[in-house]
C-alpha cells in the first residue's frame, strides 16, 4: 500500500485462507488455525483499545489532508479518532456552508486513511467531512465512526486453494441452534456433572464447511471454508454479513454482524462494527417458530445471500421493513409498513416497475407470475389470501378512519382481523424468500387465528373452604 494514493485492493474485499482444517471433533477450537494480527491486538473486540495513529491522510475538496493522531475504539460507541492535519493543495473556496438542510452529494462524503505501524492500516467508514466545521477553522479532525476496515501485512502464511473466513455475531437472547455440544467436569478422572447444550452448527458439504456455536447466550462465533473453485472472492468475504441476515430471517430477530476477517495471501483484512440493540420481530417474524435455527433453511439462505446481489437486496429490504414495522408504535404505521412489502417483493421479482395505469403491474398479475414461477398450484388460495390482506391493510391506510363502532377501523374485530392479516403476510414472506431462493416443493402451512391460540401459561384460582 501506498499512502501517497488511494488504498489499494480494498475496494475488492478480498479473502484467503486463514490455515489449516483441523478436526470437527476438537471441541470448543476454530476449525481454520490462524494467529492474530501481529501489528495490533484486534480480536479482543469487548475491549477499548487506544492507537497512536503514525499517519492520517485523505482528499477533500481538491486538495490532501495529512497529519498524525489518536483512533479510540469502544464497543457501544465505535470509533473515535482524533487528528491535527495539515492540507496540501490550492486554497478552500472562498465560502463554506454548514448546518443547512440537505441531500448529502458524494462529494462531501469520504474515507480517512490511518497507518498504525509498519504494514497496518486502517480505513474507517464514510464520514460527512463538509460538516468537520474544525477541519477548516483549525486544521483539526474529531470525529467519530461506526466501523472501521483494518489490514496488516503477515508472514509465514502457506499459499492454499481455498477461501476462509470468521465472524462474530450479537444475536440477542440465546439462539437454541441445532447441534448438540456436550460439557464434562472430570475430578480424578472421574465424570461428575455432564451437561448437553443445543448451542452448536457442525456443517460440511463439498462447498461449504460451517461451524458456529452460541457465547455467553448473546453471541455467535463462526468460521468457514470454501473452495476457490466454487467460491469468488468477493462472494466468500459477503458471506459473514450474508450468514448474518440469514440468520436474522430464520430467527426473527435482528442480527448484528459485529467483526469478520480474513487473509488473502500475507495481508489480513479484519472489519469490526459497534454494537448496535438486538429486536425481536415477535409476531410478525417470517419463518414459523421452530423451536430451534433450521440448520439446512440457514446454510442455503446464507449460501444464496452471499452470491446472488438480487436476492441479498430483496431479503434485507424486505426483512428490515418488516423489522421497522415491527417497531413501529401505531398500528396503522405496522399495517402500512407490512402490506407494501408485497407489492415490492412482487416488481422487483419480475424486473418491472410500476406504472399507473399498466395493468400488468398490479397485484393480481404479479401474483400470478409469482406462483407460476416460484410456487405450484397448491398456493393457489393462499396467494389470493395474500392479495386480500394487502388490499384490506393498504385500504384501512388509504381511506382510514378513527371510529370504535361496529366496522370502523379501530373496532376490536377489525384490529383483530388486521394482526391476523399482518401475521399471515409476514409468513408470506418467509415462502416468498425461500422460493426466490431455489426451496422447492413448498407447501402452504400458516400460524392459525389468534383467537385459536393457547396461551403460554394458565393459572387457576379456587376459592378454598374450610
Amino acid at each position: 500500500m501506498d499512502d501517497r494514493g488511494p488504498i489499494r485492493g480494498l475496494g475488492a474485499w478480498e479473502v484467503g485462507y486463514l490455515g489449516r482444517l483441523e478436526s470437527l471433533s476438537t471441541p470448543r477450537t476454530w476449525l481454520y488455525a490462524s494467529p492474530p494480527i501481529q501489528s495490533f491486538d484486534m480480536f479482543d473486540y469487548f475491549a477499548e483499545n487506544n492507537w497512536a495513529v503514525q499517519r492520517v491522510w485523505f482528499d477533500f475538496l481538491n486538495g490532501r489532508y495529512t497529519g498524525r493522531g489518536l483512533l479510540k475504539w469502544h464497543p457501544d460507541n465505535g470509533f473515535y479518532l482524533d487528528a491535527f492535519l495539515t492540507r496540501h493543495g490550492p486554497p478552500l473556496p472562498s465560502t463554506i456552508e454548514w448546518g443547512k438542510p440537505r441531500v448529502l452529494r458524494p462529494e462531501e462524503l469520504g474515507r480517512i486513511r490511518m497507518r498504525l505501524g509498519p504494514g497496518a492500516h486502517v480505513l474507517s467508514a464514510p464520514i460527512c467531512l463538509s460538516d468537520q466545521m474544525e477541519l477548516f477553522s483549525d486544521d483539526r479532525l474529531e470525529v467519530d465512526f461506526h466501523s472501521a476496515l483494518f489490514v496488516a501485512r503477515r508472514s509465514n502464511v502457506p499459499t492454499q486453494s481455498n477461501h476462509s473466513g470468521r465472524a462474530l455475531l450479537e444475536v440477542g437472547k440465546r439462539l437454541i441452534l441445532p447441534d448438540s455440544s456436550t460439557t464434562e467436569v472430570r475430578v480424578g478422572g472421574k465424570t461428575v456433572r455432564q451437561a448437553v447444550s443445543r448451542d452448536w452448527i457442525d456443517h460440511e458439504e463439498p462447498s461449504l464447511s460451517l461451524r458456529a456455536f452460541t457465547e455467553s447466550d448473546k453471541y455467535m462465533q463462526t468460521e468457514w471454508l470454501m473452495p476457490s473453485s466454487e467460491w469468488s472472492k468477493m462472494n466468500a468475504w459477503r458471506f459473514a454479513e450474508a450468514l448474518g441476515l440469514a440468520t436474522s430471517i430464520v430467527s426473527g430477530k435482528t442480527v448484528h454482524l459485529l467483526e469478520k476477517s480474513c487473509v488473502r495471501g500475507q495481508i489480513e483484512y479484519h472489519e469490526r462494527r459497534s454494537r448496535r440493540p438486538v429486536t425481536d420481530l415477535g409476531l410478525m417474524r417470517l419463518i414459523p417458530e421452530p423451536g430451534f435455527v433450521p440448520k439446512d433453511i440457514l446454510v442455503h439462505l446464507a449460501k444464496e445471500i452471499a452470491r446472488d446481489a438480487k436476492y441479498e437486496k430483496i431479503a434485507r429490504n424486505v426483512f428490515n421493513q418488516l423489522a421497522e414495522a415491527s417497531r413501529q408504535q401505531t398500528h396503522e404505521g405496522r399495517e402500512l409498513l407490512c402490506s407494501m412489502i408485497l407489492h415490492a417483493v412482487l416488481l422487483t421479482a419480475s424486473g418491472k416497475k410500476y406504472k399507473p395505469g399498466d395493468p400488468s403491474t398490479k397485484i393480481a398479475p404479479c401474483m400470478e407470475s409469482f406462483r407460476i414461477k416460484y410456487l405450484s398450484d397448491s398456493w393457489d388460495n393462499a396467494c389470493k389470501k395474500a392479495e386480500d390482506a394487502f388490499h384490506e391493510l393498504r385500504h384501512r391506510n388509504a381511506h382510514p378512519d378513527w371510529l370504535t363502532i361496529p366496522g370502523g377501523g379501530r373496532a376490536e374485530p377489525s384490529l383483530e382481523e388486521s394482526l391476523n392479516n399482518m401475521i399471515f403476510l409476514s409468513t408470506f414472506y418467509g415462502y416468498m424468500l425461500l422460493a426466490l431462493a431455489g426451496f422447492k416443493n413448498l407447501q402452504p402451512r400458516f400460524p392459525t387465528p389468534i383467537k385459536d391460540w393457547q396461551a403460554l401459561i394458565t393459572m387457576t384460582f379456587g376459592v378454598s373452604t374450610p
